[in-house]
């Protein structure tokens, strides 16, 4: 996903560069050193995503008596007041897990991605596409590899 990014803005690859992509069940926090160097002790995936937020919901709707499957709760906007809070606490614990593997992490340029990002509120440039970022970034890689 970074690397889609990246090819359009170079400047970035002379510095620390962390992609932090939220997915339905999990996020994955990756960290890149200058150079687009990938660090794997300051990398990590969490049980962390859509899906959390998404629980929390579905807990609140069976409290009022409303019971509904986590992929209808996603789709639909008649939830949205039950929406907000789960997703501002995602992304507090997104936060969290970002301060927590990247104590520098005021010297690093930081990208959200994924779909779930869309619903987030983070302190961090959103890549454009986010729900696409990764297919973007496979494919670059893959005509990278397999067409030259």
């Amino acid at each position: 996903a970074l690397l889609w990014h990246v090819s359009n803005h170079p400047t970035l690859a002379n510095g620390p560069v962390a992609l932090v992509s939220v997915g339905f069940r999990t996020s994955e926090f990756c960290y890149y050193d200058k150079g687009l160097k990938y660090n794997e002790k300051l990398s990590d995936t969490r049980e962390l995503g859509n899906k959390t937020a998404l629980e929390n919901v579905r807990r609140k709707l069976k409290d009022v008596g409303i019971i509904q499957p986590l992929s209808v709760i996603d789709t639909s906007d008649n939830y949205d007041d039950f929406k907000k809070q789960p997703y501002e606490m995602l992304s507090a614990s997104i936060e969290t897990e970002i301060e927590n593997l990247w104590p520098n992490n005021s010297e690093v340029t930081i990208f959200i991605a994924g779909g779930t990002a869309l619903r987030l509120d983070l302190p961090h440039e959103l890549l454009e596409g986010p729900q696409m970022a990764t297919s973007k970034g496979l494919y670059q890689v893959a005509v990278k590899r397999f067409c030259n």
